[in-house]
């Protein structure tokens, strides 16, 4: 992950600034995060490389850097019964960006792409739909991923009791399925779409 965070920092002639790495490593790993860990980001990560790859003109070469900035940053800030998580997290990335004298266009660009990951808001841009796809790519993983991805979120949440737990979970779930499309982009569409409607299927039925 460190060459990674060295390789993103180079696109955007910036200094190597490990200490900010190490906050976010540190910040990630925190003992209360079962899935809003680095293990979130690296997948994230990873979708957005495979994305870039077969679609390479979506967005700018610069776009697609200041998206991989708002990955890193999105969950930065993970507090389970806390309302404000992205804006903090938001807040977070555009104090880095401003120390680090990145344009006001271009922070903004970013912080919007994290303020997204709410789901409370229609996308405007392609950037905002790929960044909405990227945070929910696991919903669209294998039937045994997308099992383990609702125990953990369970875990995050485990002083809720079951059936106040289980209410919620299932607004916020059929939520997603009731979206025209739960996927935004053509890419994420064609791959994700079907599953994820299955894994939110089975998920609803067992919160039944």
């Amino acid at each position: 992950m460190q060459n990674r965070w060295l390789s993103l920092m180079e696109r955007l002639s910036l200094p190597e600034n490990i200490g900010t790495f190490n906050k976010l490593i540190e910040q990630y790993s925190e003992s209360h995060r079962a899935y809003h860990n680095i293990q979130h980001i690296e997948a994230c990560l990873k979708h957005l490389s495979e994305f870039k790859k077969r679609n390479n003109n979506f967005l700018s070469e610069r776009e697609f850097i200041l998206l991989e900035v708002a990955i890193w940053f999105h969950d930065a800030i993970y507090k389970p019964f806390s309302s404000k998580n992205e804006k903090e997290s938001a807040d977070f990335c555009e104090s880095f960006l401003c120390k680090n004298t990145v344009n006001e266009l271009e922070t903004q660009f970013v912080y919007q792409l994290i303020m997204i990951t709410m789901h409370n808001q229609e996308t405007q841009t392609p950037a905002e739909e790929l960044m909405m796809d990227l945070d929910l790519s696991i919903l669209g993983s294998s039937e045994g991923v997308y099992e383990e991805y609702e125990i953990n979120i369970r875990k995050e949440y485990r002083w809720v009791p079951k059936s106040l737990f289980n209410n919620k979970r299932a607004q916020i779930l059929n939520y997603f399925i009731g979206q025209k499309n739960i996927f935004k982009t053509k890419h994420f569409n064609e791959l994700f779409e079907d599953r994820a409607r299955r894994n939110l299927s089975r998920a609803l039925d067992k919160l039944s």
